[in-house]
């Protein structure tokens, strides 16, 4: 397999690595209290079916927390060693299957 000789010596993580990622996460925190938002509009309406619809973003909101907060803790414990970053990063985002209590993607 064909690699540039940029990919052979990555640079390492600049300084900025750690404050990429607490943005990261503190946009998802954001995007959950968007969700909790929709949420309490829909138990204001009685609107049950997009209440139950709603469960699984909040499952989803919760699991993209805790991956945004590890990362976090991965850049910042591993500052100097960007493979041990793409090791985690490469980890985790093969680790996941197809949730089957996913809605339907749009236009599907």
């Amino acid at each position: 397999m064909w690699r540039s000789p940029a990919s052979r010596h990555p640079s390492p993580p600049s300084p900025t690595s750690s404050r990429r990622s607490r943005l990261a996460l503190e946009q998802e925190k954001r995007v959950t209290e968007q969700i909790y938002g929709l949420l309490r509009i829909a138990r204001e309406e009685n609107d049950f079916a997009s209440e139950q619809f709603m469960q699984w973003f909040i499952k989803e909101q919760v699991e993209e927390v805790a991956t945004m907060n590890d990362l976090l803790a991965v850049v910042t414990r591993s500052k100097d060693d960007i493979n041990a970053i793409e090791d985690w990063v490469a980890r985790e985002q093969g680790a996941g299957a197809t949730d089957p209590t996913a809605p339907a993607a749009a236009g599907a």
